[in-house]
């Protein structure tokens, strides 16, 4: 296990009025030997969570960065590293931020992804809902999706192909 210091990323701090008006929650982390801090309710503690007891991720940091878009500043939800080494940057999204009911994207996915390009990130989406499940097998399935999704991701074809694109398998919404 690294240690939290020597990683390439740190957890943005956060200002007074976030912790005044965040939901913010809080647990010890044996994988990060720190406080893992999160805010965004329940679907990203749920995915600090998953990380924090899938065997697959190494290590992850919550609030790496930020990315701006124009005046608008996008908060990074996570930062991943699987025990393979490969890195990526997720981003988790509300249907409230989709461009379409039914679309898994964030409606300046295209954008962000150019601005994350640009600053040498690997941004993935994960859809809040997707992340909110309420049983073990469910849990189990969505990292299941979650890692196909990101491997094939340099691959169009192959995440239209993939059990991980929801329009495979139905709306779960």
């Amino acid at each position: 296990m690294i240690s939290s210091a020597r990683l390439p990323v740190q957890p943005r701090l956060f200002s007074p009025d976030e912790l005044r008006t965040s939901d913010l929650q809080l647990f010890n982390s044996p994988k990060c030997h720190r406080i893992v801090q999160v805010i965004g309710g329940l679907p990203a503690l749920t995915f600090a969570l998953l990380c924090e007891f899938d065997p697959r991720i190494d290590t992850y940091v919550e609030r790496p960065c930020q990315v701006s878009i124009g005046p608008h500043c996008f908060d990074i939800s996570f930062w991943l590293r699987q025990i393979d080494g490969s890195e990526c940057y997720v981003l988790l999204t509300t249907h409230a931020t989709s461009l379409a009911p039914g679309w898994h994207e964030h409606r300046d996915a295209m954008q962000l992804r150019d601005a994350a390009t640009r600053s040498g990130i690997d941004l993935y989406f994960a859809l809040e809902t997707l992340v909110d499940v309420p049983s073990i097998s469910e849990v189990e399935g969505f990292f299941e999706r979650w890692i196909a999704t990101y491997n094939a991701s340099c691959d169009p074809d192959a995440v239209a192909a993939s059990p991980a694109n929801p329009s495979s398998e139905g709306d779960r919404t």
